[in-house]
């Protein structure tokens, strides 16, 4: 728990609660030190993203782990500071993957991995260029990236350092991302949908 104030409030503003669809129950709200970013049901691990307000009216963002068991209790595990301007965070099994603009530098992403006790890895970043772009989605270590507005890159994170897996452009900017069997599906709004075929071995 983040803990009271003088007034009883809790200092945290985020719950969480299991919902179990049959029959309609929701479990007991836990008081958690952020918004929920992925969760294990195995290892009982969840992550969340925290931000909080300093004194210089600026703002800090790290990752937190908790242990919880659907209860209304969390046990704190571990932390990981973010850059100040985190954007998207994204889950890929038992990794992360966030984007940010550092203070000097280009638009960068980062992947950090969730180990089976909440600890977090050392950051492994990726500065895919100078154009502005965006973190499309993720799966099997692979970043899909939209670079510029019609260009979605997979950077393979597998490898150290990342590597460009492929590319391919668009007639539109993509909207999102859904993973099938054999392709990836992006849709492009009035331009139609991209088909990705996954890459053979």
């Amino acid at each position: 728990d983040a803990g009271y104030d003088l007034r009883g409030r809790a200092l945290s503003a985020y719950y969480l609660r299991s919902l179990h669809v049959s029959p309609p129950e929701a479990g007991p709200a836990a008081n958690v030190p952020g918004r929920i970013v992925a969760y294990n049901p195995d290892t009982e691990v969840l992550v969340l993203q925290d931000m909080q307000y300093t004194s210089q009216r600026e703002f800090m963002q790290e990752l937190r782990s908790v242990r919880w068991d659907g209860g209304d209790r969390v046990v704190p595990l571990a932390r990981k500071a973010l850059p100040p301007y985190t954007g998207d965070i994204v889950e890929d099994q038992n990794r992360l993957f966030f984007d940010y603009y550092p203070e000097s530098g280009n638009w960068t992403i980062g992947q950090t991995r969730v180990g089976v006790s909440g600890q977090f890895s050392n950051v492994t970043t990726l500065q895919p260029g100078s154009s502005w772009g965006y973190l499309l989605g993720a799966d099997e270590g692979v970043a899909w990236l939209v670079l510029g507005s019609q260009v979605i890159a997979r950077y393979d994170f597998n490898n150290e350092p990342p590597q460009l897996r492929d590319y391919a452009q668009t007639m539109h900017m993509p909207t999102g991302l859904r993973f099938g069997s054999t392709a990836a599906y992006a849709p492009l709004g009035y331009a139609g949908l991209l088909v990705m075929p996954y890459e053979e071995g």
